[in-house]
């Protein structure tokens, strides 16, 4: 046969070269991306609203750098506040990702308690984790380096990456550099944690209820309703509480933007219709319904619509991005109009897109839905999460440099060329993210996702086991099964161990939320 080195020479050509396997898992990395994003999810309508949610956001940050960035005719825009009103109201976008993570992880979580009897919450926390902080930390190692590429101070890491890196930056007080944009995923994240405790107390209450009450026919996710509705009126009233104590007064409008307790209404609003919808057959529903239902479904949008237009133009709240004194010609105008406003337009914007996003899981809305399942929406939706943390990083690659190019030369322009450039800001802000959101959804997001079930199925299956082993070792002894509480287990009772045999389903592959 042939000599050895011969064999050798053959086997070391036909090998792939060390750069060529790693540009083959690049390659195999971006088609599964591109794949993922392709791909339709549960509830298709979801991704239209996630697309349109991360636009408007990147909407009004861009339109904040072009008052920043354009002397005399950016603050212009904002006192005239028409041109720029529906772009700069996109903080409301915030409140947009707030409903779509409470309708997917109430209506996951309630169909998990009707398969497995409980909620795996160390489970759900994991896989939560995996699917979150990777990305976080890649988005802090982006800005060090375009920090260092453009030459300036160096953002992450710093005396505020702990608060980042545990998520809450969104308290009072807390620092706004590095990634001082997460703020509101970590909102997200503290609302997430909430979530299996509410609905454990909500199952609490519904054992104690027919307990007392052995001939009511409650369901337990009528008891969820109402605790949603309390959660919900409960954060309106807070609102209110402070809107009132802040008038004449100098209290910081930042808190009423930021915090957990004045925030929570909008996510709430979407546990609710999640919840709603998991508890019952959409199709079903749709069909056995008398002919008024429709009517009342039409009122229901139309009313919806007239919340979220409003909303549109004024923001959510009065607490962020409108001028100054637009804000305070508004109150002098209409100062009880603006006070609840300021109170109670964000609550009722949550529960217009809870309302709007339950019509469309039960078919009630097929127009809108049919609008918000277009597939030109996926792309934008997989990507959301990624272009969020990732703005600021693309910052500098477009619209800055445009906005410098132009700087002082529309100090005396006519409106309409300010108008002009600054949608022109607005593509190029949005353009520049694209591609480095795509980058880190292939090689940081869609993997740690799936690291995140990896690990969530093994320790499910260790703890199977460990339960079998246990049952098997108390039937030897004493002739009788008994099971072993499980350790990951909100629920408890006979099916506490049965569900650590099923693999968490209630987010695989799922999207954040940006996370704005």
């Amino acid at each position: 046969g042939p000599p050895k080195p011969f064999l050798a020479l053959i086997w070391a050509s036909a090998s792939p070269r060390p750069h060529a396997r790693g540009g083959m898992v690049l390659r195999q990395m971006a088609s599964r991306a591109v794949e993922s994003l392709r791909r339709q999810q549960g509830f298709d309508f979801c991704d239209g609203l996630r697309a349109l949610a991360v636009l408007w956001v990147f909407a009004d940050h861009a339109m904040l750098n072009v008052r920043l960035f354009l002397p005399g005719m950016g603050w212009r825009l904002f006192l005239e506040w028409w041109p720029v009103a529906v772009p700069a109201s996109g903080e409301a976008g915030v409140d947009i990702f707030l409903v779509l993570s409470g309708f997917l992880i109430g209506s996951a979580l309630q169909r998990e308690i009707a398969t497995t009897g409980g909620i795996a919450f160390g489970t759900f926390c994991l896989r939560r984790a995996f699917r979150i902080f990777p990305a976080i930390v890649s988005a802090a190692i982006a800005t060090a380096v375009k920090n260092l590429v453009v030459g300036e101070p160096l953002e992450c890491p710093n005396a505020a990456w702990s608060r980042n890196a545990v998520m809450f930056n969104n308290w009072p007080g807390a620092p706004v550099t590095c990634l001082g944009h997460t703020w509101s995923v970590a909102l997200e994240l503290q609302l997430y944690l909430a979530t299996p405790l509410l609905l454990w107390a909500s199952s609490v209450s519904h054992a104690l209820l027919a307990r007392l009450l052995p001939g009511s026919k409650v369901s337990a996710a009528s008891v969820t309703a109402a605790l949603c509705l309390g959660i919900w009126l409960a954060c309106a009233a807070l609102r209110l509480q402070w809107v009132n104590a802040a008038r004449g007064s100098n209290l910081d409008t930042m808190a009423l933007y930021f915090s957990t307790h004045f925030r929570c209404a909008t996510y709430v609003a979407g546990v609710l219709a999640g919840v709603t919808i998991a508890s019952l057959d959409p199709k079903d529903f749709a069909k056995a319904q008398p002919p008024w239902i429709g009517v009342l479904a039409t009122a229901a949008l139309s009313t919806s619509f007239v919340v979220v237009a409003f909303a549109c133009f004024v923001g959510a709240d009065l607490s962020a991005d409108i001028d100054g004194l637009v804000v305070a010609r508004y109150r002098q105008l209409a100062p009880g109009f603006a006070a609840l406003h300021q109170a109670f337009l964000r609550p009722l914007f949550g529960a217009a897109l809870g309302c709007i996003m339950f019509l469309c899981a039960v078919g009630l809305a097929p127009l809108t839905r049919a609008f918000l399942a277009w597939a030109g929406w996926r792309p934008l939706a997989g990507l959301s999460y990624s272009m969020y943390l990732l703005q600021y990083v693309g910052f500098p690659l477009l619209e800055k440099p445009f906005l410098s190019w132009v700087g002082h030369s529309l100090l005396v322009a006519p409106l309409w060329l300010g108008i002009l450039v600054a949608y022109v800001a607005v593509a190029l802000f949005i353009i520049a993210a694209v591609p480095l959101a795509f980058l880190n959804y292939a090689l940081v997001e869609l993997p740690g996702i799936a690291a995140g079930k990896r690990v969530a199925e093994a320790i499910g299956s260790v703890l199977a086991a460990l339960r079998r082993r246990h049952s098997a070792a108390g039937e030897e002894a004493t002739g009788e099964a008994s099971e072993e509480r499980a350790g990951f287990d909100l629920e408890g009772g006979s099916g506490s161990g049965r569900h650590l045999e099923v693999e968490a389903k209630a987010f695989a592959g799922g999207r954040v939320a940006a996370a704005s």
